[in-house]
């Protein structure tokens, strides 16, 4: 189902001439051992691992399409159910645990890499270029922690790295399905558009040289866009309405607590987290423009304007969803590195700054020991199905229990004055749980219930978490 597909001068390599950059595989092993590393101790109870992995479980589970767990059930979402199928698919083939919903997130942006090594090459690159592209990508900070969590952005980067991949090699169709049914997961993937734009502008001369291709190549294109559509529909279809997708696409803004919408997410990233990554992309396209690189390819700078024209129209003040942009920062920083001659000692200290970074997560918890945890709370908490209030990640242990997370965003005394909630246990951990929200519980609990410590242990061999059941007065 495609037509027309460009030319593409270097979009096929065989396996010997990967092998002949051996050394890649090094780079490979130091990525695996790294994310491994920092895999569970990137964020420590991190609302959205939790948050997010609570919707695929009911849904999975249960069918409901509600938050029972953050937000009392009242909260109807029109949008990431198609994340919840793959990765609740998965989980229930794998088990449902962290480690493994973390797992899947690793292997998507995996995927996004192998598809940007593919991208360089269609750029005309050379091996060696498209891996170091390839593995900078997959290296640099926002796109780590979009894979060291359970939230959409890894699915989203390597649905919009296939789109991408697909539209440059004349697969109208797939991109097209690709860009709006990724878009399903979150209306940031949108960016993918942006991506595609900026391919046609580098290939402007192709598209427009004969209007007939270009017109059965829109085509295709739209006919892709079609197919995603009925995609959200389909998965929506009980719930949809005019009013639901537009209430639902305007409250999507405000989550955070209404954080400033004249913010982006580019924003977020830059300005208030990584100055020196900054720094790094500037002097990338001061290169860039000194030596005139877009007369030979225009599509790095195009892919930069492009993705900085998506966060301005699609505000978004979250500067995870930086880790969409990445690829077209890196882009530009290889095309500009490797004309300047050092594109191979600033790949080396990326790799180092990445495996400083590893090291410095790990040495700040190097005694910790989730499943040592979670063995210790299933022998325990008593087997007896009352409700549990703890800390974010304690819900993947108690997942089938009634369960009040630490960073609950309902009305507390509601729901723990629900006929359900009378008799409780609070796991009361000093490890990372100095949450506002998580103390307000507690104040709760002490004020209008009777408890009883039932248990406690050294949670990760130092932190002493007390199992205390309350029993309303």
């Amino acid at each position: 189902m495609t037509s027309d597909s460009q030319p593409s001068p270097a979009s096929s390599v065989g396996i010997k001439a990967v092998l002949r950059h051996w050394p890649f595989a090094i780079v490979a092993l130091i990525a695996l051992v790294g994310y491994q590393v920092v895999q569970g101790r990137y964020y420590l109870h991190y609302m959205d691992d939790a948050w997010v992995m609570s919707w695929v479980w009911h849904y999975m589970r249960h069918g409901t399409e509600v938050d029972p767990v953050f937000r009392d059930g009242e909260y109807l979402l029109l949008f990431g159910k198609g994340m919840w199928l793959l990765y609740g698919g998965l989980l229930q083939v794998f088990g449902w645990s962290k480690a493994h919903a973390l797992e899947i997130s690793t292997a998507l942006v995996y995927g996004a890499g192998v598809c940007w090594y593919f991208i360089g090459r269609r750029m005309g690159w050379d091996v060696q270029t498209s891996l170091i592209l390839a593995f900078g990508i997959v290296l640099l900070d926002k796109v780590v922690e979009a894979g060291v969590l359970c939230r959409s952005e890894a699915l989203i980067l390597c649905c919009m790295s296939v789109a991408l991949l697909a539209f440059m090699h004349g697969r109208y169709l797939l991109a097209g399905a690709l860009a709006i049914a990724s878009a399903e997961a979150h209306p940031i993937a949108l960016t993918a558009v942006f991506y595609m734009l900026a391919w046609t502008l580098h290939e402007r001369r192709y598209f427009l040289d004969d209007k007939r291709r270009t017109l059965r190549q829109l085509a295709w294109f739209s006919g892709g866009v079609l197919l995603g559509v009925l995609w959200y529909v389909w998965l929506h279809k009980d719930a949809l309405t005019a009013e639901t997708f537009l209430n639902t696409l305007r409250d999507s803004n405000k989550f955070g607590g209404g954080e400033r919408t004249d913010l982006t997410y580019l924003d977020r990233h830059f300005r208030w987290h990584s100055r020196p990554e900054l720094m790094f992309y500037t002097l990338a396209l001061l290169i860039y423009l000194q030596k005139k690189l877009w007369r030979e390819n225009l599509f790095p700078i195009a892919a930069v304007a492009c993705v900085v024209l998506s966060a301005l129209l699609n505000r978004r003040p979250n500067g995870f969803y930086a880790a969409l942009a990445i690829p077209a920062f890196a882009t530009l920083a290889v095309c500009a590195y490797r004309r300047a001659g050092i594109l191979r000692p600033v790949f080396l200290v990326l790799i180092l700054s990445f495996v400083f970074e590893c090291h410095g997560r790990w040495s700040k918890l190097a005694d910790f020991q989730p499943q040592a945890s979670i063995t210790r709370l299933q022998e325990v908490v008593p087997d007896d199905g009352l409700p549990v209030v703890g800390m974010n990640d304690f819900w993947f242990v108690f997942k089938e229990r009634p369960f009040m997370p630490g960073d609950f965003d309902g009305d507390i005394a509601a729901r723990l004055k629900s006929p359900e909630w009378a008799d409780l246990y609070l796991l009361d951990s000093s490890f990372k749980s100095r949450r506002y929200t998580f103390g307000r519980i507690k104040q709760h609990l002490r004020r209008h219930f009777r408890g009883r410590e039932v248990a406690r242990f050294k949670e990760h061999d130092k932190h002493v978490l007390k199992v205390i059941r309350y029993t309303r007065r």
